[in-house]
């Protein structure tokens, strides 16, 4: 739902929003779901959340959000 809320809304790229999509999907994939058909999970898999995690943070320190307050006039 994050990332889906940042690809709707244009908060960062759509780039770096899909790719966290992406991997949410993967994580899923990889670490829940095989506990539900009784496969062994995939550890590595869970690595690619992180990935996507450490690139939206970098995104953020580097860029960050646009400030939108009101210019005071004198």
């Amino acid at each position: 739902m994050f990332y889906g809320l940042l690809f709707r809304l244009s908060l960062v790229p759509r780039l770096l929003a899909g790719f966290g999509l992406v991997m949410v999907v993967v994580h899923a994939a990889g670490i829940t779901l095989p506990a539900f058909i009784g496969y062994g999970s995939r550890p590595a898999l869970g690595f690619s959340l992180a990935l996507s995690h450490l690139a939206l943070g970098g995104w953020l320190v580097a860029k960050g959000f646009y400030d939108q307050r009101p210019v005071a006039r004198l």
